[in-house]
């Protein structure tokens, strides 16, 4: 398929839902697809991390989300496991544990969540109803870590360069040892080493997408956010492959072979030879003597130049990176190449051979 025709299907593509007031009813089709065959290829481990995945799209989109501290700051939002009740529902009842940021945890949420036999870490607001306030309004020294319990939640606050208040169902908060990057160790409570070991999924999905991503620029945001699902589509698949073969394949790798296997492109065949069009000779009247019948006249200066002496940039002096202006041309040539008289003239003609 050529490049032009593939553009033409692309101008063409939709795979919107009739009659629907649905705000993504563009997609909608699409991504229930993607959601069942997601849930039909994979069942996940017990550790289920809440997070969004962002999007960078600077077009016109009523639900676009404004994100003052990011560096791209117009992103649509996609909640990976998010709208938590609703997207847990099939895995509620099971003693998933789930890990969220503080943007989704509350203390409310979690009793619900443990009532469903789900266990729930993750950092906390300030600002969330019903947290001890003998835990929240304590001030803290570097590397102090307090905590309180109602029933079997845990709620803790720890200083590190800041405080970090922590909600859990499935620790006891102590502290243990850990190694930092430069491998020195260090003490931290364990809900906040489980919580760092188990968010990192959508960054790090998001991370190696980025590296060779399918989105282009478009003023179509159904467009952008299909290509996305196509990326996350086949970036889940190459972590089904690796984990049930102990493959060491790149994902570069594993991209290049799925495209191969669907276009039907065999590495063996040569490809398509390119047409050689010859250029077409450009006529000049110049006269080919080697300077002997060239001659410098004064640049004639153009229409309200209120000077008398006219300069330009001398053409052999450039191709040596100088700069050097001069007010002579050459009389003969059609271009009239601004040149020094001595000694940039006669060389330009003799290695231009005109």
């Amino acid at each position: 398929m050529s490049g032009r025709r593939f553009e033409q299907i692309l101008r063409c593509f939709c795979v919107e839902e009739e009659n629907s007031n649905d705000p993504l009813r563009k997609i909608k089709i699409f991504l229930d697809l993607l959601i069942q065959k997601f849930a039909n290829a994979y069942a996940p481990n017990e550790a289920l991390s809440l997070d969004e995945s962002l999007l960078l799209f600077r077009g016109r989109l009523y639900f676009r989300t404004y994100m003052k501290g990011k560096k791209a700051k117009y992103v649509i939002k996609f909640y990976e496991l998010c709208l938590v009740m609703r997207l847990m529902q099939s895995y509620l009842n099971k003693g998933h544990h789930l890990f969220m940021d503080n943007y989704y945890n509350s203390l409310p949420l979690s009793n619900k969540l443990l009532s469903k036999k789900t266990h729930v870490t993750g950092t906390l607001r300030v600002n969330r109803k019903g947290l001890p306030q003998e835990i929240t309004r304590r001030k803290l020294r570097k590397g102090e870590h307090v905590w309180r319990r109602q029933n079997q939640t845990y709620v803790s606050k720890w200083k590190d360069k800041r405080d970090v208040l922590c909600l859990t169902t499935a620790y006891h908060p102590s502290m243990i040892n850990t190694a930092n990057r430069r491998q020195q160790e260090k003490r931290k409570p364990i809900e906040i080493v489980n919580y760092n070991q188990n968010m990192s999924g959508v960054d790090r999905a998001d991370q190696m997408m980025s590296y060779y991503s399918c989105p282009r620029k478009t003023i179509r945001w159904y467009k952008k956010v299909i290509f996305h699902l196509l990326d996350v589509a086949v970036w889940n698949s190459f972590y089904i492959f690796k984990e049930k073969t102990g493959s060491q394949m790149k994902y570069i790798e594993y991209r290049e072979a799925i495209i191969r296997s669907l276009t039907g492109i065999d590495n063996k065949r040569d490809g398509r030879t390119l047409v050689q069009f010859k250029r077409a000779q450009i006529q000049t009247n110049e006269i080919n003597n080697n300077g002997t019948q060239h001659f410098p006249e004064k640049i004639s200066p153009p229409k309200n130049y209120q000077r008398k002496t006219y300069f330009q940039r001398c053409k052999q002096c450039y191709k040596q990176g100088i700069r050097k202006e001069t007010s002579y041309c050459c009389k003969n040539c059609m271009s009239k190449p601004a040149l020094c008289p001595a000694p940039c003239f006669e060389t330009w003609h003799t290695e231009n051979n005109v």
